[in-house]
């Protein structure tokens, strides 16, 4: 059998077992498989409802995972989808810290510290909500592809990073030692 057959064969396949789970439980039929590409681009699905619904409030994470068990699957994407919501938070955080040390006198003094202080803060975040999850089987392959959207909330985020601020010996000896009236809340605001 040729290799398009094999192709349109799992693709037909797939299209008879492929069904979706939403946030409420709700299932759908994906119908839109063309030739041999992925159905619509799942991610990119999820990266558009992460955009339209979640962005402003929220860091959004996306992970897929693929098993032959479907939990196993879902483990993955939801592991994956972690991964990828604390390298957000941390881009994030990283960004506002940058961009006060570099408008800031008081931010160019304690730049190494401050970053010292949030290097880790995406590991501690534990306000994670998951939006949506889309689940695919692929009987010719007999093999389930999960995709798992995350958010957390940018409050929380910041707050977490701001405690951690607040916590450095080291930002508060800089402060002393060159007599610094600087507000470490500042820093990600």
């Amino acid at each position: 059998m040729s290799k398009t057959k094999m192709v349109l064969l799992a693709a037909g396949a797939s299209l008879a077992m492929v069904s979706t789970f939403g946030c409420g439980g709700s299932k759908a039929t994906v119908s839109d498989i063309k030739g041999d590409e992925e159905v619509v681009s799942i991610r990119n699905e999820l990266l558009e409802l992460c955009n339209k619904e979640y962005i402003k409030d929220n860091f959004c994470g996306i992970g897929q995972g693929k098993s032959n068990s479907e939990s196993v699957a879902s483990q993955v994407a939801n592991t994956a989808a972690k991964a990828d919501l604390a390298s957000s938070v941390q881009t994030g955080i990283e960004s506002r810290a940058k961009n006060f040390f570099m408008n800031s006198p008081d931010g160019q003094a304690m730049e190494g510290a401050a970053a010292r202080a949030i290097a880790n803060v995406s590991q501690d975040i534990v306000d994670v909500r998951t939006q949506k999850t889309r689940m695919m089987y692929n009987k010719a392959e007999n093999q389930f592809t999960v995709y798992t959207l995350v958010t957390s909330s940018r409050t929380a985020a910041m707050e977490l990073a701001k405690q951690k601020l607040r916590a450095s010996q080291e930002l508060v000896e800089i402060q002393r030692t060159i007599n610094l009236d600087a507000n470490v809340d500042r820093i990600l605001d």
